[in-house]
């Protein structure tokens, strides 16, 4: 063979210069990473067809505490949801219990979710059945000592009249403690614009401000929010400009703005562009003090998962963008992301997402480690290869941290069924 007539001295060379290039490849693609990821097998929090699902911890600043689980039940038709809740226990070894599930309402859609204390929670929905129908409406819950939650309906009321959707809300804190919230939608009877209002609580009772319009274009999809503190939020989602582009439409863009909570009133900044196409799925991490990861679904073209890195600036009410990557080129779907405890890991970002360029819109999930910059950590410049943790139909993910810095709780839709499941994540250093 053609090898064996070239020198000993030289094929040794030529190996130890081959690996060290591999070497170097490896870490510019980022398969380097130290860690790997296993998953147990799946819990079912609900049998039937499942849409929609939210889920959060009972306490937000402890993650040892049970998770509340909330979503659309489409069990005898995805024409006809109702809003259901049930709560889960994660166990020392690494299964999961679940309470019984509790409806809040017959009919309605697109739940959300906002812990008010330990016990009592905020449950808003979209009050219909179909998209671009139904007002905005919120209930009282409270959570067993069994887990199971319990409706006041008598402090049922509605926030927003017109038919709306996306509706997603985020609370307001200082210090450890909530302090009101924000609750943002996009309502159909005015060109599907973003409008948002902010709340409070009084004796335990919702109460309402001023609602104002994120913007006066038209609006599509991926409305997302993100806290900064007592007063001030992000909303980013995808906005319609009235650029005309050669076909003749507009063009729509993934815009972000500054809301600023006043008393019964909120101010928002001008929108700032993060991505010249349409948006989705957007999921934020904070890296800094002012810093934050914004990592979505790029709509321009293959649909691929797109981050960039955001900061925002108090002061002056400002944003701004910066390092804008790719995290996978292939078409993606549903994305979320936590930063895992540093006390544990290096700075490393946990990124999931539905694998849409697979033929059964797999569920996956990869690391990035935090760059370092001369102002302290920021977006990743690799990240791992993607690790399996659902090998059937995926949607609908949420990722949350568990009492076990190690372990992460992941909880979706599951299967072409479409049942309500979690699974654990163990993380290990390699």
């Amino acid at each position: 063979m053609i090898y064996l007539k070239i020198p000993l001295m030289f094929q040794t060379l030529f190996l130890a210069w081959f690996l060290c290039f591999a070497m170097l490849a490896e870490v510019a693609m980022g398969v380097t990473l130290n860690l790997t990821m296993s998953v147990s097998q799946h819990y079912q929090f609900h049998t039937h067809a499942t849409d929609s699902v939210v889920a959060i911890h009972v306490n937000d600043s402890d993650p040892s505490t049970d998770i509340l689980i909330c979503y659309s039940d489409i069990a005898y038709s995805s024409s006809r949801p109702k809003p259901v809740c049930n709560s889960a226990k994660f166990m020392s070894d690494n299964s999961m219990a679940f309470s019984e599930s509790s409806a809040f309402d017959s009919k309605g859609r697109d739940p959300f979710a906002l812990m008010i204390n330990e016990s009592q929670v905020l449950l808003g929905y979209t009050h219909g059945y179909d998209s671009g129908s139904g007002d905005g409406k919120a209930v009282i819950g409270t959570i067993d000592p069994f887990g199971v939650p319990k409706y006041d309906f008598e402090t049922r009321h509605i926030f927003n009249t017109m038919p709306n959707d996306q509706t997603t809300l985020v609370g307001m804190h200082y210090n450890g403690k909530l302090e009101g919230f924000v609750v943002c939608y996009s309502k159909h009877s005015d060109n599907s614009v973003m409008a948002c209002r902010p709340g409070n609580f009084t004796n335990g009772t919702p109460s309402y401000g001023n609602e104002n319009f994120l913007s006066s274009g038209y609006s599509t999809n991926g409305l997302a929010l993100i806290s900064l503190g007592r007063d001030r939020f992000v909303a980013c989602y995808s906005f319609g400009s009235s650029d005309v582009q050669s076909n003749g439409h507009g063009k729509t863009l993934g815009v972000c703005q500054m809301g600023l909570v006043n008393g019964q009133n909120i101010t928002v900044s001008k929108p700032v562009v993060f991505n010249n196409a349409s948006v989705d799925k957007i999921t934020f991490a904070k890296l800094g003090t002012y810093r934050y990861a914004v990592c979505y679904v790029d709509e321009g073209g293959t649909g691929h998962g797109a981050c960039s890195q955001l900061e925002v600036d108090n002061s002056t009410s400002s944003l701004r963008f910066s390092n804008r990557q790719l995290f996978m080129k292939t078409p993606v779907d549903e994305t979320t992301m936590v930063l895992l405890d540093s006390s544990r890991f290096a700075p490393t970002l946990m990124l999931c997402y539905v694998d849409v360029h697979t033929r059964w819109q797999v569920g996956k999930c990869l690391f990035g480690s935090l760059s370092k910059c001369a102002d302290g950590p920021c977006l990743p410049a690799t990240w791992s290869r993607p690790f399996l943790f659902n090998n059937v139909t995926t949607d609908e993910i949420n990722l949350l941290p568990s009492k076990d810095k190690s372990k992460m709780i992941l909880c979706f839709v599951d299967g072409l069924d479409a049942k309500g499941s979690c699974a654990v994540a163990s993380i290990v250093t390699i």
